[in-house]
């Protein structure tokens, strides 16, 4: 690689990639131990905050006993912008945009704005600095990964991984999962959860174009390859989507298009038809608003009117099989596949608010066409975005870090007695193991009378316990510091190093939060010492924990002789 040129250029102590919830809380971190810090936006970031800020307000989380210092500091500051009670975690977004953008002006935290990381300069496994792809070279002492994307991890030679590992006996449900219904992997499916539906047969929604024809091929969107084994490891990407800030409320309410969003092909969206005419020939669609709420729009209330809509049933907002290349792609192919998400979530919505297809009843299409972009929100849109839609594309999960410590299912299920692999804990999570759909694949159905049918069925969902009895699991520091090897001055803290299993129990926000601010500690400590981020001091980062006025302390254990997670963290 050519050398880069840093004579010219500030050297900070502490160089962050990525505006994200996790990034700002670094940046707080160091920047209160008194180092110089700079955040170097991420390649389609223009407001601080990611998903917090760019459309998840419906907060993942189970105990929030689990989250102190500056990530509950945080949700305590949004509660007190938005005039609300402290004791909730869910808020609209632009209360939280507003938050990280007074924080960053408070800790007088300098922001650089970039269209993602071209190359990285090091001597030997040492980071010296990064250049953007738009020609920002920035120099640093430690660097922070705090996009979702992973993209200055790997840009630095760490490994890393994309997809599912096989399935093993710490990682139970990893790898392809077929048709297993285990740990809810027959939720948001192509089924009904009714009693009889066992006795007569499960529903079957023909796969193909033309239904009953197998010679007509697929419909759009359906796998057609040989099948793995069961537990196989793959390339599969769980589905994104865009966490949707809507409202019925025409004070607030902008209509989406009554015209067809450009592209739009009706083929596209036939499954969804025919899942709407299984839904009504089964009485499921009598009750248009509870339908709306049951099998197609996860609703999270946000207040004032204000939803979170997420991805509910067979076929909603959720774009799946549409992620799998956005990890590894350019910045030039992520901008197509995130435009495509758009389309399809657009799509998505006009086929039921405005499509004449005789298959969506009137009632089921009005209640549709109550819902609308808020008005109140994402006024400052990029280049190629329009204003109302959400800023942040919900990148569920990218690259994660393959490092000397990967943590797996098996540790983010540990009971509370279990003799942890590594107790130097610098944060927790509290969400159960969760993953969205990774693709849609046909199996067969058999009814009552022994015949069977092909059908479609999506594929790669699973829901399950996380935690001890408090449903709180600890996360180590070596699990976001790579291999001595490969880079000895970086940290990973949102694409840290954890089986598919494992990170969907981690990938949350509060997680973020509280990940990044250990992380901010740990670069401080470093960027004066010069030490390796490997031999850091866990004691003299767990001391470091900065506190602001009138916040509540980090909940994290201070002992790293402790053995078990000292879920003492329930009595804190």
């Amino acid at each position: 690689m050519p050398s880069l040129s840093f004579a010219q250029q500030t050297t900070y102590d502490v160089v962050i990639y990525g505006m994200t919830s996790g990034g700002i809380t670094a940046a707080i971190q160091a920047k209160a131990m008194g180092r110089t810090v700079a955040i170097v936006g991420g390649w389609r970031e223009r407001h601080p905050g990611g998903m917090m800020a760019g459309g998840l307000g419906g907060t993942d989380i189970e105990a929030g006993s689990a989250f102190g210092g500056l990530a509950r500091y945080v949700i305590s500051r949004i509660n007190a912008e938005a005039g609300v009670a402290d004791t909730t975690y869910s808020f609209e977004p632009r209360f939280a945009q507003t938050v990280f953008e007074k924080l960053l002006q408070e800790y007088n935290i300098p922001v650089f704005r970039s269209r993602g990381v071209l190359r990285v300069a090091k001597t030997g496994a040492r980071i010296d600095g990064m250049e953007t792809i738009d020609g920002q070279v920035f120099n640093g002492r430690c660097f922070i990964d705090a996009s979702y994307e992973g993209d200055l991890m790997a840009a630095s030679g760490v490994s890393w991984a994309v997809g599912r590992e096989p399935q093993d006996g710490d990682n139970v449900l990893n790898g392809f999962r077929g048709t297993r219904t285990d740990a809810w992997g027959d939720n948001h499916n192509f089924q009904l959860h009714r009693r009889f539906e066992r006795v007569i047969g499960q529903v079957a929604i023909d796969p193909f174009v033309t239904e009953g024809v197998p010679g007509s091929g697929l419909l759009p969107g359906i796998r057609n390859y040989p099948t793995p084994e069961i537990g196989a490891g793959d390339r599969a990407v769980q589905a994104y989507n865009f966490r949707m800030t809507m409202t019925r409320d025409p004070a607030r309410r902008v209509a989406l298009p009554s015209t067809p969003p450009p592209g739009f092909d009706p083929a596209r969206y036939e499954l969804l038809f025919r899942w709407v005419r299984a839904l009504r020939d089964r009485g499921q669609l009598a009750d248009a608003e509870n339908a709306v709420k049951m099998q197609f729009l996860l609703h999270s209330d946000l207040g004032n009117g204000v939803y979170d809509i997420n991805n509910r049933g067979a076929v909603s907002t959720d774009y799946i099989g549409g992620s799998w290349g956005y990890p590894q792609a350019d910045y030039g192919m992520r901008e197509k596949i995130w435009k495509a998400h758009e389309r399809w979530t657009r799509g998505f919505f006009y086929a039921m608010q405005h499509h004449k297809d005789p298959r969506v009843p009137d009632d089921l299409r009005q209640v549709f066409l109550d819902y609308g972009l808020d008005g109140q929100h994402y006024l400052d849109p990029h280049e190629n975005d329009e204003a109302n839609w959400p800023y942040q594309l919900y990148v569920r999960e990218a690259r994660r870090m393959v490092s000397d410590h990967q943590m797996s299912g098996h540790d983010v299920t540990a009971a509370d007695d279990q003799e942890l692999r590594d107790n130097n804990t610098i944060s927790t999570g509290s969400y159960r193991r969760d993953s969205h759909h990774t693709q849609r694949i046909v199996r067969n159905v058999t009814n009552m009378l022994g015949s069977s049918a092909p059908s479609v069925w999506n594929e790669g969902n699973f829901e399950a316990e996380a935690g001890g009895a408090d449903r709180i699991f600890a996360i180590p520091l070596s699990s976001i510091v790579p291999r001595r090897a490969e880079c000895t001055n970086l940290m990973s803290i949102f694409a840290l190093s954890a089986t598919h299993e494992a990170f969907g129990a981690i990938r949350m926000e509060m997680t973020l939060m509280q990940t990044g601010q250990s992380a901010g500690a740990a670069a401080a400590l470093i960027a004066t010492s010069r030490a390796d981020i490997q031999d850091v001091s866990y004691d003299e980062l767990a001391g470091s924990l900065y506190v602001p006025p009138g916040a509540k302390p980090s909940v994290l254990p201070r002992d790293p002789n402790t053995q078990a997670l000292a879920f003492n963290l329930r009595r804190s």
